[in-house]
């Protein structure tokens, strides 16, 4: 959905409502999150709150969010909170797990078409694991669940590739399939499955061109370490809420010295870096971005791409930039 006109205004009267009089549900989800909901933005809508509700349908069942929203019960709140905590951690190491168990699988990455699949893989995840082989490799992925003889998947795509249309060729041995251009879900009998595969790969070579097979990073404005200050961040505040069509401002910060560089979280696969321009300083968060420690750290200076944004822990405010990208500036 655009967040832009109308969706724009009920969304941030939304989240104006949520700060002030949330759902009991709702603010025992934010509680146990570790976030105020007197601070509640679209992001934590969609990477915070989001991902706990939609974790009892993945693993459970989706009604524990509904039980959690209606009830006005303080222990069952809390509950079913808690429950939804829990289930969203398992889904985290669910998903790291296929994900771990789809590279053994990932021969060619180079190909215009990856797909994975495995016997018992959980189908409320099989999407995520096809959505980060697809924004890892920057391809279009399809990731499926095998049980007994049947094939149930998901696939996610990249710009200017339809996904469906492509899943659409192979109509006549899927049992069922729907979805739009990036995203999309099937099934099929295991017999027709490596058919599947071909008739897929065979859309995708036709119709990816260099282009398209090309990652393209839209950069608002080149600024410097001088130029980051609160105010600047409350200014692009006055933008919110981001999301589809309203994305938030990206900029780019050339030539900076990095003075520190480590991975962080409980599978380390977050970046935190430090950079320097000699005067100003800044913390830079790649979420998800692990990957790229070897070759960062390695850098004496780098340039970076990203999203700038204020974090706040006891009591301390600090301005961070959110990695989207980033390079060896000596090979800029």
């Amino acid at each position: 959905m655009p967040l832009t006109g109308e969706n724009r205004l009920l969304v941030s009267l939304g989240l104006r409502r949520m700060r002030t009089e949330p759902n009991p549900g709702l603010r025992a989800l934010f509680e146990i999150a570790g976030v105020s909901h007197r601070e509640a933005e679209a992001y934590h809508l969609g990477f915070t709150i989001g991902p706990r509700i939609n974790a009892g349908g993945r693993i459970a069942h989706a009604l524990d969010g509904v039980r959690l929203f209606t009830t006005r019960n303080a222990d069952a709140i809390r509950s079913l909170a808690q429950r939804l905590d829990r289930l969203n951690s398992e889904r985290q190491q669910l998903t790291q797990t296929m994900l771990a168990e789809a590279d053994q699988q990932l021969k060619d990455v180079s190909s215009d078409l990856l797909f994975v699949h495995a016997d018992g893989w959980s189908e409320g995840v099989v999407g995520l694991v096809a959505g980060k082989i697809s924004d890892r490799y920057y391809r279009p992925a399809l990731a499926a669940s095998v049980s007994g003889t049947t094939v149930k998947g998901s696939a996610r795509s990249i710009p200017g590739f339809d996904i469906t249309a492509a899943i659409e060729r192979a109509a006549h041995i899927l049992m069922r399939y729907g979805g739009h251009a990036q995203a999309a879900g099937f099934t099929l009998h295991r017999d027709n499955l490596e058919e599947f595969k071909s008739i897929l790969l065979q859309s995708a070579t036709e119709a990816l061109t260099d282009e398209l097979r090309e990652r393209l990073l839209k950069v608002d404005a080149q600024i410097s370490l001088a130029d980051v200050t609160s105010d600047l961040v409350t200014q692009l505040a006055r933008l919110e809420p981001f999301g589809m069509a309203n994305p938030k401002p990206v900029f780019q910060l050339s030539g900076l010295r990095l003075t520190d560089c480590r991975t962080i979280g409980r599978d380390r696969d977050h970046l935190k870096c430090r950079v320097s321009d000699g005067t100003h300083e800044l913390e830079l968060l790649g979420f998800g971005k692990g990957d790229l420690f070897q070759d960062v750290s390695a850098c004496d200076s780098i340039d970076v791409v990203g999203s700038l944004a204020e974090n706040t822990w006891q009591g301390r405010t600090a301005l961070q930039l959110h990695i989207k990208d980033i390079r060896n500036a000596q090979a800029s």
